[in-house]
């Protein structure tokens, strides 16, 4: 991707096409075909274009909230969820994100040879933030407790007339617990 990127003398960022290469799961004609629609955009190849493109909220995101709910912040949690729901993103995507992140960053604390499959699938700062927050999780089952609820309010969210609602009640029932706990 990155000789074509060179040939065609587009502009595009490393890490857009990084993300490129991995969404298209091997297929060189489907990176090609993902990368002539990031380029048609106009705005040129941007990692947020290509998320754009691909309906992903973002990895920023996703990991910022991410960091949140491991940290078990419940107000961060809950303001940050409001700021991406005001922002007009999918929150049923972001949710979706947020469950393979997070099971990506158990499953890296718990087998440190996972980040060779890993690399074939994600972005070298992708790969930084899933080690960074695995290193921060204090609490295994708060983080494995924290995954379950969110597959349940995903299953939840799909059906509701306001996804956003079973994904807060899910983040406060877990984080609600942790506060409580942390006062007693």
């Amino acid at each position: 991707m990155n000789k074509i990127a060179i040939e065609e003398k587009l502009k595009v960022d490393g890490d857009a096409l990084e993300l490129v290469a991995t969404a298209s799961d091997g297929s060189f004609r489907d990176a090609e075909s993902l990368l002539e629609q990031v380029i048609s955009l106009g705005d040129g190849g941007t990692l947020e274009n290509v998320e754009k493109l691909l309906g992903k909220v973002g990895l920023v995101r996703t990991a910022t909230l991410g960091g949140f709910l491991l940290d078990k912040d419940l107000q961060a949690s809950l303001d940050y969820l409001a700021e991406i729901n005001e922002a007009g993103f999918n929150l049923i995507q972001l949710n979706k994100d947020l469950i393979h992140y997070l099971r990506r960053v158990l499953s890296l604390k718990f087998d440190p040879a996972l980040e060779e499959v890993f690399k074939r699938e994600l972005t070298t700062e992708e790969i930084s933030w899933l080690k960074k927050h695995g290193s921060a999780i204090k609490d295994d089952q708060y983080a494995i407790n924290l995954v379950k609820s969110l597959i349940r309010a995903y299953s939840e969210m799909r059906y509701s007339p306001f996804a956003i609602v079973p994904l807060e009640i899910a983040i406060i029932e877990n984080l609600r617990t942790q506060s409580e706990e942390g006062k007693a």
